[in-house]
C-alpha cells in the first residue's frame, strides 16, 4: 500500500485512524512525501512527519517525490486554472534535506 503524505486538513483524523489500523494489523506500508516548495518543504513540518512515522512499526519505505510542473500544460489545454503554476521544482539540496529529516535510508524493509 502506498500513501502520499499530502493531505487535506479535514482528512487528517481519518488518516491517523488508517495509519493506526494498518499498524495494528501489521500491514506493511510505504510513505511517499510529495515535496512542494512553500507547501510541504518545511523543516518543522518534515520533522513532525518524521516523528509521526517513528510511531509506526509497519513502515517499509519512505520516499521523497519532488514536485514537478509537468501537469501545467495539460491544465492549460483543458482550460483549468493550475494553482501551482509558479512553483519551482525543489533543489537537490532541499530533496537531500527532506530525505535526511525523514530518515529515508532507515526504511529498507521493502528490499527484503
Amino acid at each position: 500500500m502506498i500513501i502520499s503524505s499530502i493531505i487535506v486538513v479535514r482528512d487528517f483524523c481519518i488518516l491517523f485512524i488508517l495509519f493506526a489500523y494498518l499498524d495494528e494489523i501489521k500491514k506493511p506500508i510505504w510513505i511517499r512525501h510529495v515535496l512542494v516548495p512553500g507547501i510541504t518543504d518545511n523543516d518543522e513540518y518534515l520533522t513532525q512527519t518524521r516523528d509521526f512515522i517513528r510511531t509506526l512499526h509497519n513502515v517499509e519505505r519512505v520516499e521523497i517525490l519532488p514536485y514537478h510542473g509537468l501537469g501545467v500544460m495539460k491544465y492549460k489545454e483543458l482550460g483549468i486554472p493550475y494553482s501551482l503554476e509558479e512553483v519551482e521544482t525543489p533543489s537537490a539540496e532541499r530533496i537531500a534535506n527532506a530525505r535526511k529529516i525523514l530518515e529515508c535510508e532507515k526504511y529498507d524493509g521493502w528490499k527484503k
